[in-house]
């Protein structure tokens, strides 16, 4: 949706009642004024705008496109709409709205609207003039009568559809590597500056609630300290230091979960919006990175050593590594089959319908069975030809390690952890059925490794508890002073 009618959703949801306590209360940041003293170095809102700018890109790129165009469009249509008429649609709107909860429209004020919306008072007539500007061009056309107003869906869906319409004519480029040093956006044959933009979205930015302001502050706070603790080493903050911090994260998840690191990664960022490069561009992510690169240095072969001699209940674990080649049974209405089908206080019915799944999976079984003797010859190319789990398919069938007390996710279940455990490194079991389908399971390795195995394990523990050692001293040595 697009953020110039995104607020008009906003409006029609919100709540009558703000909370009252102290950290949610709005305040503007100020550019010059400084915030917070780390060691004697001052925190200043300037540098709390360039981050919340940083973290909330995106969106501000996309209000600032949407602005120009729906802009553009409003001027070659000569639609432009007074203060008057700004006047006149917000008073509409907290009539419809004092309607709509019961109220007396007496006992709002028009800052009730705008003061959970970025940028508040002046940000919401600041849309609602580019609404009615969208609003009256459609009137003329015809295609809302002349008594609509822009809260409506009517008119969100038909803006919605010419927004996106103008934007396909237009032309805009967002790609760093298609613009220039400098460029945020062309729009058109027109180029706007970050410097541009940001500007654009100052208004939007400063309005922010303590509590956020606070959180921002404890991010530039870890960041100062961070880099500070570099420069007290001699250390510098290189591509290939970021591309270490980088990796260190894939292992540790990898360690964590059992599948590949750089998927597991992959999925999480996926799940975030975020691509690769534009994670490792993030501040946090750096001061993270120094505070990986800042404890690592220490770490050698004798400490390692140390640490897996002293702890091996840490990487000497009794689970196997599994990978699966996993067969769906279908119902005979050509159906998965799931997990839970039992009816409970229905036992006839459970009766019949166990039969019938009996029966298909005995049908499904020769296929199970044919798959066996390219599993034995190479089993990672059977699992590419044969599985129909999509996501452990994608990385030669791994589904984690599993040991005695692992928590079985569908289409895996207990029956597939207790045949995983009794498999040794290397070995392939025989058909093994799920409540699902039917697979072939192989034992990767056993987590009962010496030393050189556990090498990289250990080296990542001693760098995440360094990390957090490192980071709490800081933290307790440093001195901060609020402004």
């Amino acid at each position: 949706m697009h953020p110039f009618i995104r607020y008009a959703c906003y409006l029609l949801l919100f709540c009558a009642a703000l909370p009252a306590a102290d950290d949610n209360t709005q305040i503007t940041i100020e550019e010059g004024r400084v915030y917070r003293r780390v060691n004697g170095e001052p925190v200043t809102g300037r540098e709390v705008l360039d981050l919340l700018l940083e973290q909330k890109w995106a969106d501000c790129l996309q209000t600032f496109i949407d602005y120009s165009i729906w802009s553009d469009e409003i001027k070659a249509q000569k639609a432009e709409v007074s203060d008057a008429e700004i006047d006149a649609e917000l008073n509409a709107l907290l009539k419809n709205y004092a309607d709509r909860i019961k109220v007396n429209p007496a006992e709002l004020k028009l800052e009730t609207l705008s003061k959970e919306l970025p940028g508040g008072m002046a940000e919401l007539r600041r849309q609602t003039r580019l609404n009615l500007g969208m609003l009256r061009i459609l009137q003329r056309e015809r295609k809302l009568s002349p008594d609509a107003h822009t809260w409506e869906r009517g008119f969100k869906e038909l803006v919605t559809d010419r927004v996106e319409k103008l934007m396909s004519q237009v032309g805009v480029v967002t790609d760093p590597q298609k613009l220039g040093t400098g460029e945020a956006v062309r729009i058109g044959v027109k180029s706007y500056s970050r410097g541009e933009l940001r500007q654009f979205s100052l208004d939007r930015l400063a309005q922010l609630t303590l509590a956020e302001l606070k959180s921002k502050l404890e991010v530039l706070t870890l960041e100062k300290l961070a880099m500070g603790a570099l420069k007290e080493r001699k250390l510098e903050l290189t591509p290939d230091a970021l591309e270490f911090h980088f990796k260190y994260l894939c292992h540790k998840l990898e360690f964590e979960q059992g599948v590949p690191g750089r998927y597991a990664m992959g999925q999480h960022l996926a799940g975030l919006g975020l691509t690769v490069e534009k994670f490792m561009a993030d501040r946090i992510f750096k001061a993270d990175a120094a505070l990986t690169l800042a404890a690592k240095m220490p770490i050698h072969g004798k400490e390692m050593r140390a640490e897996f001699a002293n702890h091996p209940e840490r990487y000497k674990r009794n689970e196997k590594l599994i990978a699966n080649i996993f067969i769906s049974v279908l119902d005979p209405d050509g159906r998965p089959y799931a997990s839970s089908w039992q009816a409970p206080g229905h036992d006839g019915l459970n009766q019949f319908v166990a039969k019938r799944r009996d029966e298909q999976f005995a049908a499904y079984k020769p296929q199970i069975e044919s798959v066996i003797s390219d599993a034995q010859k190479d089993f990672e190319a059977a699992v590419k030809k044969y599985s129909q789990d999509n996501k452990s398919r994608e990385v030669g069938g791994q589904i984690g390690r599993i040991g005695k007390d692992t928590v079985m996710v569908t289409p895996y279940d207990n029956a597939i952890r207790d045949a995983a455990i009794k498999l040794k490194p290397g070995e392939i079991s025989p058909p093994v059925r799920s409540a699902c389908g039917w697979h072939l399971l192989k034992c990767l390795e056993q987590q009962d490794v010496t030393y050189e195995e556990a090498e990289p394990r250990v080296f990542i523990n001693l760098i995440h508890e360094a990390k957090q050692k490192l980071k709490d001293t800081l933290m307790k040595t440093a001195k901060i002073e609020e402004n």
